[in-house]
C-alpha cells in the first residue's frame, strides 16, 4: 500500500516518523443470513500478523468515533476561517487498541462471532500507530466526547442496524438513540440550525 501524502504530511507535522501508511481497517457487520448460507455470515475479517511485540500479538491501531471526526472537522474549519492558513491536525483518543481487543469488543457489543482469518503481517506495517492529538486540543479546543472503543462500536453498530431496516436510504440516521441527540447538538458557527 502506497503512502498518501495527506497521510505524511500530518505525521511529519507531529514530528512522527512513519514507516507506513495505516492499513484500512473495515469492521465487519454481518449481514442477514441468506437461505443458501450456513453461516449467515460475510468474509472473514483478516488480522494481518499475530506475532507483534504486544500483549496479544496484534497490531495496535487508533479509532475515532465519527462524531467526534465530525466535530473536530467543524472546529477546524472555523479555525481555518479565523485564521487563514494551512494547519494539520491529528485526532485521536491518544490510545490505541489491538486488532484483537477491537474483534472481542465488536463480538460483546453485537452479540455475532467475528469470522478471523490470520495471514502473516504485512511488510511495513507497525506494531503500534497511535496518532497525539495533543495541537487539536490545544490550538481547537477539541476533546473527544466518546473515547471509549464499546461505545464506538455501540454507536457504529445501531447505526447499522437503524439503516439496514429504514425506510428511506435518503434520510440522515444518527447512531446515537433521539434522546442522546439532544444532548450533543452541533457545534455553533459553521452549522446552520
Amino acid at each position: 500500500m502506497a503512502d498518501t501524502p495527506n497521510f505524511l504530511e500530518a505525521l511529519l507535522a507531529e514530528g512522527q516518523q512513519p514507516r507506513s501508511a495505516p492499513p484500512p481497517l473495515c469492521l465487519y457487520f454481518p449481514a442477514p443470513a441468506p437461505p443458501e448460507s450456513s453461516a449467515g455470515r460475510g468474509p472473514a475479517l483478516q488480522i494481518f500478523g499475530t506475532d507483534y511485540p504486544t500483549p496479544d500479538g496484534t497490531a495496535f491501531r487508533h479509532f475515532i468515533h465519527v462524531r467526534d471526526l465530525a466535530e473536530a472537522h467543524v472546529l477546524g474549519l472555523e479555525h481555518l476561517l479565523a485564521e487563514g492558513g494551512q494547519h494539520v491536525f491529528n485526532l485521536g483518543t491518544g490510545c490505541g487498541s489491538s486488532v484483537q481487543q477491537v474483534v472481542e469488543a465488536f463480538e460483546a457489543v453485537t452479540g455475532h462471532l467475528v469470522p478471523i482469518h490470520l495471514p502473516p503481517r504485512r511488510p511495513g506495517d507497525p506494531p503500534v500507530l497511535v496518532a497525539s492529538s495533543a495541537k487539536a486540543r490545544r490550538e481547537l479546543g477539541w476533546q473527544p466526547r466518546y473515547p471509549e472503543l464499546k461505545t464506538i462500536l455501540q454507536h457504529a453498530w445501531n447505526w447499522h442496524q437503524r439503516a439496514a431496516s429504514h425506510p428511506s436510504k435518503n434520510e440522515p440516521i444518527s447512531p446515537l438513540p433521539p434522546a442522546s441527540l439532544q444532548a450533543h447538538q452541533a457545534p455553533q458557527g459553521l452549522v446552520s440550525p
